[in-house]
């Protein structure tokens, strides 16, 4: 199944009525939301169109953009900027890739998996983060890949965790 979010529409909203397999693809535009994923095998797409990608802006007032718990979630193309807390945060879930995302300005971590097993981070440009542009903790496979990390505190941040790869990465200016 697929459902098609269009600027205007809530990503929330799409996540609450899709059945787990579904795919949710995001057009282009501005969201101002927190999305809680807690549901299996969602993928939640954004549709580059002329060079233009769904963005997430917390307008510094929301704590956290994407904060998921199912397995086999997958998270493409957006843009997260302006958020307190976290860009995207996993709490537990497995089987996760988070790729091709550009997350600015979203206060403590921009990518932050733990107590997650069998996950993906690359083709991220994460920059702007108050602590760690990539933090991976407590979490076992993990390959991170790929990613340029610039003008946080820390790069890239591996913790606690069991056999992750840290392969590929543009780190500079942390």
């Amino acid at each position: 199944a697929v459902i098609v979010v269009k600027d205007g529409e809530s990503i929330q909203a799409a996540v609450k009525r899709a059945a787990p397999g579904t795919t949710i693809q995001i057009l282009p535009g501005t969201y101002h939301e927190t999305v809680y994923i807690d549901k299996d095998n969602i993928r939640i797409i954004g549709v580059i169109e002329a060079g233009r990608r769904p963005v997430l802006d917390g307008k510094k007032q929301l704590n956290d953009a994407i904060l998921y718990s199912g397995n086999n979630f997958v998270l493409e193309n957006f843009e997260i900027r302006n958020y307190k807390g976290n860009g995207v945060m996993g709490q537990a879930g497995n089987n996760f890739e988070i790729r091709n995302n550009v997350i600015v300005d979203t206060g403590v971590y921009g990518i932050f998996p733990q107590l997650g097993q069998n996950g993906v981070v690359e083709h991220n440009v994460v920059s702007g983060i108050e602590d760690a542009a990539i933090y991976v903790g407590m979490s076992d496979n993990v390959h991170v890949a790929h990613n340029e990390v610039y003008g946080n505190v820390a790069g890239i941040e591996i913790e606690n965790s069991r056999h992750a790869i840290v392969e590929g990465n543009y780190a500079h200016d942390n």
